[in-house]
């Protein structure tokens, strides 16, 4: 249990590509999707935040404080993790979207070390396919240049995530850990 580390879990999209569901709380093998990265969290840290823009009494529910984006525009993943920042004490950041619900259950453990190891401010996951910016730790004290590249009018996380002093674990034999749940089809295999 690392006290240091607040997970953000993000559950704030439109969930376009899932015809508008919150994807959250979209069942996926019998549990709501937000409720397989409080798991892999919760064994990691106490220390969890859901990013959720609509439904905040459902997530609520689950005992961790919940912050919708400053803005009502769903202006994506980064402004989600800007708002959580605002209420994360801790020296770290751990960040997990909630749509990849076969994210390896030690991940922020190794994400940390390998940070830490590479003398970096932030680490996040290649899988063998692509980067995944939001499977990542990071310095919190990166808050300040977070605000200043949304207040520029940027918004792509994997730029924002290059732009810091950045290492990567590749995360080798990945398979599908790291696939995103996006379309209905997805749900029932």
């Amino acid at each position: 249990m690392n006290n240091d580390i607040t997970a953000i879990l993000l559950a704030g999209g439109k969930g376009r590509r899932l015809g508008g569901k919150d994807k959250g709380l979209t069942i996926f093998k019998s549990k709501p999707l937000i409720e397989y990265a409080i798991k892999l969290a919760s064994v990691q840290t106490p220390n969890i935040i859901i990013s959720a823009n609509r439904n905040h009494s459902a997530y609520e529910s689950y005992n961790y404080p919940v912050y919708a984006d400053q803005t009502n525009t769903f202006d994506g993943p980064l402004s989600g993790i800007s708002t959580c920042l605002q209420h994360v004490r801790t020296p770290y950041t751990f960040v997990l979207a909630c749509d990849i619900p076969h994210c390896p259950k030690n991940i922020i453990d190794i994400l940390m070390n390998c940070m830490l190891e590479s003398n970096a401010d932030s680490c996040m996951v290649i899988d063998g396919k692509r980067e995944q910016p939001l499977v990542s730790i990071f310095d919190t004290r990166l808050k300040a240049n977070l605000e200043t590249y949304l207040a520029n009018g940027h918004r792509k996380t994997l730029s924002w995530f290059l732009s810091t002093n950045h290492c990567f674990y590749v995360y080798k034999n990945a398979e599908n850990a790291f696939d995103n749940i996006n379309r209905i089809e997805q749900l029932e295999s």
